[in-house]
């Protein structure tokens, strides 16, 4: 499944782009050197505002919980198949 990537990242990666091949043209002593630099800032703090959280450990954990209760799950149903089976190929006892 494929995402549009978000409107607002694009924009701003593209100015963050633009900016940073201003700055390489101008001299730091220059006055628009310094405007341009606290722009780049404030898009580099609008950028990693705009992130999406990364996964909390408590969901880690919990979707790895409920992955080995599945499993054990399956386990158990795995060896109780066995196990009917096996009964039925059992000699019965003789009256």
């Amino acid at each position: 499944m494929r995402f549009r990537p978000n409107k607002v990242n694009t924009y701003v990666d593209g100015e963050i782009t633009r900016i940073t091949e201003k700055l390489h043209d101008l001299e730091v002593t220059d006055e628009k050197y310094a405007k341009l630099l606290d722009r780049l800032n404030t898009l580099h703090r609008i950028r990693q505002e705009e992130k999406p959280d990364l996964i909390s450990a408590d969901t880690i954990a919990l979707v790895a919980a409920n992955l080995v209760g599945i499993l054990l799950i399956l386990n158990y149903e795995h060896g109780a198949v066995i196990t009917s089976k096996a009964l039925g190929l059992l000699v019965k006892p003789r009256p």
